[in-house]
Parts: structure tokens; C-alpha cells; sequence
């Protein structure tokens, strides 16, 4: 299977189940096409922020949009990181080493 048709296939899945359960039309699922370095403002602050790619580095926008007390997981380098937010400034972070991830890209 080619890159071109695994990709159809994983599209015709999730056209399949939208249509079987109507996630959107009963508003459990919103769809953002957006740089997602930059987080999602409009609906912060986060408890959460899972990044499916890896970063270079750990974005700003989602530190400011985490709530205190919330957690960031997301891949950096060949490691998973858990950010945990104890106040505004100040961070506790984890390193998972060990796993590899398809590069963040940022517009």
C-alpha cells in the first residue's frame, strides 16, 4: 500500500464513522486545521495538551494556554516529555526516552 492510498483509506475510515456516529453534528468533535505550535486560544485554558508530533522545543502559546496544574505531553527529539504546569512561570518536567515521531511542522 502506497503512501497515496493508506491516506485515502484513513480518510474514507473517519468519513465513515462521522457519518456512522455524527461526532460533528452533536458537537462531541470539532475539526481545526491550524498550526498547532501555536495552540488553540480561542478555547484555552487547557487541563491538557497532547502534541502527536515532535517539537523541537516546547511552545510558548502552549505554555500560556495550560491551565496551572495542567500537563503537556509531547515528543521531543527521540524522548516523550510530561510538562506540568505549577504556576505561570515555573514547570515540572519528565523525559521518556526512546520513542521517534513525525516532525512538528510549523507555518
Amino acid at each position: 500500500m502506497n503512501i497515496g492510498s493508506l491516506a485515502k483509506h484513513k480518510w474514507d475510515f473517519g468519513e465513515k464513522n462521522n457519518s456512522k456516529y455524527n461526532f460533528v453534528e452533536k458537537g462531541i468533535v470539532e475539526f481545526i486545521c491550524s498550526d498547532g505550535s501555536k495552540g488553540y486560544e480561542k478555547e484555552a485554558p487547557f487541563d491538557k495538551i497532547l502534541v502527536s508530533a515532535t517539537a523541537i522545543r516546547i511552545s510558548d502559546s502552549w505554555k500560556k494556554q495550560l491551565k496551572v496544574g495542567g500537563r503537556i505531553v509531547t515528543p521531543m527529539n527521540s524522548s516523550i516529555w510530561l510538562f506540568i504546569k505549577k504556576s505561570e512561570t515555573e514547570f515540572e518536567q519528565k523525559e521518556y526516552p526512546g520513542f521517534v515521531f513525525v516532525p512538528l511542522v510549523e507555518k
